[in-house]
């Protein structure tokens, strides 16, 4: 009996009050029928007398033929919301009532609908630019619009056409982004018109509806100022400056990586170029040399991408408008000077056709000549009848073959040279080639003109082709093109000897120019005393005293020698010893019957060291290009350039020649101290001295970093100050700490002074910091970073947060957040939220309706909550203030008893709570088989009731007690 009395009251237990009643329908409450909203709704009903449970029916279909969610859901709440989102769209729902053992009541009906969709798009409004607006560089390219609730990321289309067909070229250009605006990292085309369109996507990556299409134009100013200096001339300008050393400057144009720069002849700068060159920097020197002419300059920025500005013409010559002269001794203002007749001593020949031996022409070095063309004609006399007979004129005849010389030479010095020896290797074997004119010689008694111009360096055009620059000719006292009564000079003929005469070495004191054991500047012509017996000498001029080394070496019928070949000039380099140099005569004009052994002919010495350039450059400051100026030197056609990273000049950055006098490097040098120095180079391309090394630091300026929001919940931009010059930027990130993402990651290159990232990767202090990179010869040049800067990536609690929880049922909600694609609620029974969570889940809703199915919520009390957005990167925000909520607690009524029909019995009832904790005072009401009675438990949480059924039957004891739940129990009469 007791066995069969513990299982009754086990089964009764199980039943809740009228589980064995009929159910009605629920009626839907929330929301009402046909509203739309931004998420899923949360759905509510009137609780139903004798569910355990509800079934909820959501589908696509009015009859409910597309469900939705997996199909029928479940929960014991009379509110019910969805965990995720649902696509777009109109939907409908229903409910109905469930016994414990699965017994379904009917649906609700009709069944109500909503609609999920994002507001439309007329809300996302462009905010910046305005639509059809502009953007101006140095502004970064960033297209902002206002975030909706709802949306837990964007996507931006954008095109180069209404259409959004391409960016640029790129193809379906589209971005998605968890920000609310969207900086271009790209360079943007100047004067071209953009569109772009932004789409909504929730959580589930439904996409909403497209905002309108929006335009802005970029722009780009890119005009400058132009500037033009002659560095030869740098106080002012001359109507005809006798040497043009040009150097083009213009002030930087905002957004310009590189310049062009092209020079020409026409005004219009259309063809004709004779340089066309890029750089990096604002001033430009030309490494060619230009020709005579007056010529026209303009520039232009580039940016990063290539893209061209506007050219910008020079106009500033206030004496030639437009345009500059290029001049190198044209005008007759600026003669050869001292162009004269000397003697081996260096004396001047005075006189009007003086009667010359062995002619020996000098004349001052003229700045910026690197070399000079001699020209030397036969002259042809006209005499009266008159006895003696008196010159009427002198013209200077075309060429004459035999007595015609037009020589390049290196030295401001001119000599002819012997015919051609019997033996053209010379009597003293050497390492060196003979010079001697050949066949070409002048002859006794004629008269010669003489004239000389100066010579810089061959001019280059645009196509490529060279031709030699040369001033204007200055003559030797001469009737050259018409008429005259004087020439330069009469030859008396060299020295002659008859038979018998014998030569031998010269002593010491026969050498005259240059004086024994001097120091010259510059390359010397040689004199010495003549030999009466003497008809020829063969000059040997080497770089040691043995005469092992010859350098150069020549036959002359004079005793005076200018260094030149028949065909090219000669220079000696600058010498850390000393040259050596010795004559050996010739008894016959044809260079035989002299002594052989040049070290037996008392060789002389002497030093050359030329003046090296001297420098005057500055330290740039931080940002600017250094412009490398040096004087000019006597005798040079270029100049060597070399920057190294070291003052020994092992690590080359760069290495150059250029005709020019100043030079602003065309790319980025690397960061730190470089030095730098200059040599001059001959015509004959030997270098010269070297300056003195220069030191500087270059320094490549970090961006600047203006002042912007340190914190927000949405993706910021992050922005900085453009540098000048700059072809992009690198960003470094570092992570909060505890982040799981790399700690530091380097991001780029930028075009512009902007990015927004598509998302982070964190909540919580970001730093970061940006570098500009510049143009380099092969690779970009990175600068200096900028500080760190710190950016609290939060996300802001959600507002607005209540409990519902009268009746039967209970739901969480609380206000949209921006920017949230989830939102992530814990529940507990600790208001420090800090022990086993009754639950904790993540939902796309901003409300959760719970199942009410964990023991947390069926054994009810006070129960603590709070709820934090959580968006689409997975970053959890900040979290709510911590609420509550209060549940009815459940009760744990036993009921036990024996009864049958018309037999006394008693039914012994005893109530606790979760915990096993006996409840004083609760109701306790037995009905049924015709009992009525309602009793009060005691303080040991027990009630009895005696008596004797009238009738068989189901005895209901129903438990009740304000704050708890009703507990029924059923006991069974036979």
């Amino acid at each position: 009996m007791k066995l069969r009395l513990a299982v009754l009251v086990a089964l009764v237990l199980m039943f809740p009050a009228q589980a064995l009643a009929g159910l009605a329908a629920p009626v839907a409450l929330a929301p009402d029928d046909g509203l739309t909203f931004a998420s899923v709704p949360a759905l509510g009903w009137s609780p139903v007398a004798g569910a355990d449970h509800y079934a909820v029916g959501v589908s696509s279909t009015e009859n409910f033929t597309a469900p939705v969610a997996g199909g029928e859901l479940s929960t014991s709440n009379t509110w019910i919301t969805l965990a995720k989102a649902l696509p777009y769209g109109h939907y409908w729902w229903r409910v109905r009532a469930a016994t414990k053992l699965g017994a379904l009541g009917p649906w609700s009906s009709p069944a109500t609908s909503f609609v999920v969709a994002l507001p439309s798009a007329g809300v996302i409004a462009a905010l910046a630019p305005p639509d059809t607006g502009s953007l101006t560089y140095p502004a970064a390219p960033t297209v902002r619009w206002t975030p909706i609730a709802g949306a837990a990321s964007y996507r931006l289309k954008a095109g180069s056409d209404a259409g959004l067909t391409a960016l640029d070229g790129v193809a379906n250009f589209s971005q998605a982004t968890d920000a609310a605006e969207y900086t271009f990292t790209g360079a943007l085309t100047p004067g071209a018109t953009y569109y772009w369109q932004v789409v909504p996507i929730d959580a589930e990556k439904s996409e909403g509806t497209p905002s309108p299409v929006y335009s802005f134009t970029w722009h780009w100013t890119s005009t400058t100022a132009t500037r033009y200096l002659n560095l030869r001339d740098p106080a002012g300008f001359d109507v005809d400056p006798p040497v043009v050393d040009p150097q083009f400057s213009w002030d930087p144009i905002p957004g310009a990586v590189r310049y062009q720069v092209q020079v020409g002849s026409s005004q219009s700068l259309s063809d004709s170029i004779f340089l066309d060159r890029t750089t990096v920097g604002t001033k430009l020197s030309p490494i060619a040399n230009l020709p005579n002419n007056r010529f026209y300059w303009h520039v232009r920025g580039i940016d990063a991408a290539g893209n061209n500005g506007v050219w910008n013409a020079y106009g500033g010559d206030p004496l030639n408008p437009l345009s500059f002269l290029k001049s190198f001794y044209t005008s007759a203002a600026h003669p050869i000077t001292h162009l004269r007749l000397v003697d081996q001593s260096g004396t001047t020949i005075a006189g009007t056709r003086p009667d010359v031996g062995s002619p020996l022409i000098t004349w001052d070095p003229m700045p910026g000549a690197s070399a000079y063309e001699v020209e030397v004609r036969l002259a042809q006399m006209t005499y009266d009848n008159q006895t003696p007979p008196s010159l009427l004129s002198a013209v200077c005849t075309n060429a004459v073959l035999g007595e015609y010389w037009d020589d390049i030479v290196a030295v401001n010095a001119w000599t002819p040279l012997g015919i051609k020896p019997a033996n053209t290797k010379g009597p003293f074997p050497n390492n060196a080639t003979l010079s001697f004119d050949g066949i070409v010689q002048m002859v006794l008694g004629h008269h010669y003109c003489v004239r000389v111009r100066p010579y810089s360096a061959d001019s280059v055009d645009g196509g490529g082709v060279k031709a030699p620059v040369y001033g204007a000719w200055t003559e030797l006292d001469g009737g050259w093109n018409a008429p005259s009564a004087t020439v330069s000079f009469h030859f008396t003929g060299y020295p002659t000897c008859s038979v018998s005469c014998v030569v031998d070495y010269p002593v010491a004191a026969t050498y005259l120019l240059p004086a024994p054991s001097s120091t010259v500047a510059r390359t010397p012509y040689f004199t010495w005393a003549a030999d009466p017996n003497a008809s020829g000498y063969f000059v040997i001029v080497a770089q040691d005293a043995a005469l092992t080394n010859v350098i150069d070496y020549a036959y002359v019928h004079g005793n005076a020698y200018a260094p030149r070949t028949p065909r090219a000039p000669v220079s000696y380099p600058d010498e850390t010893t000393r040259y050596y140099w010795a004559v050996l005569p010739s008894a016959t004009a044809n260079g035989a019957g002299g002594p052989i052994d040049a070290t037996k002919a008392n060789p002389q010495l002497f030093s050359k060291t030329s003046v090296p350039p001297a420098l005057t450059v500055t330290s740039p400051a931080a940002g600017q290009r250094p412009t490398f100026v040096w004087s000019a030197v006597e005798g040079a056609k270029t100049y060597r350039l070399v920057v190294a990273s070291d003052d020994k000049f092992s690590s080359i950055v760069e290495t150059l020649l250029t005709p020019a006098t100043s030079y602003t490097p065309e790319v980025t040098y690397p960061a730190g101290d470089l030095y730098w120095r200059v040599a001059a180079v001959d015509w004959d391309d030997i270098q010269l001295s070297w300056s003195a090394t220069g030191t500087f630091k270059n320094v490549l300026p970090a961006p600047t970093v203006p002042a912007q929001a340190t914190h927000a919940d949405m993706v910021p931009t992050f922005l900085w100050n453009p540098v000048p010059g700059a072809i992009g930027y690198k960003v470094e990130t570092n992570s909060p700490p505890g982040v799981i993402a790399s700690v530091k990651k380097t991001w780029g290159p930028y075009a512009g002074a902007g990015v927004t990232f598509l998302k982070l990767d964190g909540t919580g202090i970001w730093r970061w910091r940006v570098q500009a990179e510049f143009p380099g010869k092969t690779a970009s040049v990175p600068g200096d970073w900028s500080p760190l800067v710190d950016f609290d990536n939060t996300m802001s609690p959600p507002t607005g947060v209540s409990a519902a929880n009268g009746g039967h049922g209970l739901l969480l909600s609380w206000q949209p957040t921006i920017g949230a694609a989830h939102y992530r609620v814990e529940v507990s029974r600790r208001p420090d939220m800090a022990v086993t969570y009754v639950e904790r889940v993540l939902v796309d809703s901003p409300a959760y309706a719970p199942a009410m199915i964990a023991s947390g919520y069926r054994d009810g009390g006070r129960l603590y909550w709070h709820v934090a957005a959580v968006d689409e990167t997975k970053n959890v925000g900040k979290w709510s203030d911590v609420r509550s909520f209060l549940l009815p607690e459940r009760l744990i009524a036993h009921a036990a008893g024996l009864l049958r029909k018309g037999k006394k019995g008693s039914i012994i009832v005893t109530v606790t709570n979760v915990q096993r904790v006996s409840l004083a005072g609760a109701t306790v009401r037995i009905s049924g088989a015709g009992i009525a009675r309602t009793l009060r438990t005691t303080a040991s949480g027990s009630a009895v009731w005696k008596g004797a059924p009238r009738r068989a039957g189901t005895v209901t004891v129903t438990v009740t007690k304000p704050g708890y739940q009703t507990m029924v129990v059923t006991i069974v009469v036979r």
